[in-house]
């Protein structure tokens, strides 16, 4: 989904803004997620939310909903609506059409982010 590699890249943002180590805050960010997705493939959301600590849980039920609110699953509604729609579709052909400009762009700033340079600090390639 879109939006997690956004999600991911804010909380990083934050925790380095709030003065946490880069590669601390990757392994927070990105490590947790793989930990929260492996539990949630293997247990479903309620055996996840019943392996980790009292305090992540009780965390991540007064957080979640604070940052998806109803106004995110609004913004989620519009997006599937332009799949339905079929404006991505047409997005993606006049995308397609003028080389990429918009992947190439992004993928670049992916690349040189803090995020990216904390990770090739930890694992490199």
């Amino acid at each position: 989904m879109g939006a997690v590699p956004e999600l991911l890249a804010a909380g990083f943002e934050t925790l380095v803004e709030a003065g946490i180590n880069p590669e601390v805050a990757y392994l927070e960010c990105v490590g947790e997620l793989k930990l929260i997705a492996d539990l949630i493939e293997a247990r479903g959301i309620a055996g996840m939310r019943e392996a980790i600590s009292n305090t992540a849980e009780l965390g991540a039920v007064l957080s979640g909903p604070r940052v998806i609110d109803e106004s995110v699953k609004a913004r989620m509604r519009d997006i599937l609506e332009s799949v339905r729609n079929g404006s991505f579709a047409s997005a993606l052909r006049d995308e397609e059409a003028s080389g990429y400009p918009i992947l190439k762009r992004a993928r670049e700033e992916a690349r040189s982010g803090k995020l990216e340079t904390a990770r090739r600090s930890l694992f490199p390639d």
